[in-house]
């Protein structure tokens, strides 16, 4: 019974385990531990919805910031393309030929 009440008292470990499940694949052993408490505890419950949600808001965020580098890259490329090389440089804008 000690090993059912340490699977269901340790909040710390489950909510670690979950975070680790994102980066890396968990033995079996460890999953079905994590997936056990979760079920029954609303905490940890609620903490692996939030973390999701963050997870993925900063996966959207970081996207788009990437998205909007990429054209913001291809605008100073292009501006460059139209100035003369010695113009890049009084103006401060990075050309990459």
């Amino acid at each position: 019974m000690s090993y059912f009440n340490r699977i269901l008292n340790n909040c710390s470990e489950a909510s670690l385990l979950a975070l680790k499940s994102k980066e890396e694949k968990l033995p079996l052993g460890r999953k079905l531990e994590m997936r056990f408490h979760i079920y029954f505890c609303k905490c940890c419950k609620n903490f692996e919805k939030q973390s999701n949600l963050i997870d993925k808001s900063l996966k959207a965020y970081f996207k788009e910031y990437k998205d909007q580098l990429y054209i913001r890259q291809a605008y100073i490329n292009n501006l460059c393309s139209y100035l003369p090389r010695h113009h890049s440089l009084t103006y401060g804008v990075a050309c990459l030929r």
